[in-house]
């Protein structure tokens, strides 16, 4: 989770760098990750709604395919609910 505006550019360059592949022993080793960002809002008190608002855009970034990523927005939450 992290704040700003720049979290998704943050979010763009790991979604790179988990594009190259990687040796792990002998063996070239490819992985991906989905990626839900939430920004930092008054509205947070405890970290739980911070998290909850997390994996309901990483379940997003999920259900629009492999290693994709999503900006949590309140229409998710309305959804989920």
């Amino acid at each position: 989770v992290l704040e700003g505006s720049g979290a998704a550019e943050v979010g763009q360059a790991f979604r790179q760098e988990m594009k190259a592949p990687f040796y792990l022993g002998t063996s070239v080793v490819f992985a991906s990750a989905s990626i839900g960002i939430v920004n930092g809002r008054e509205e947070y008190h405890l970290a739980e709604d911070v998290l909850r608002d997390a994996d309901t855009a990483t379940y997003h970034a999920k259900s629009a395919g492999t290693g994709e990523m999503a900006v949590f927005d309140d229409r998710m939450r309305a959804r989920a609910v």
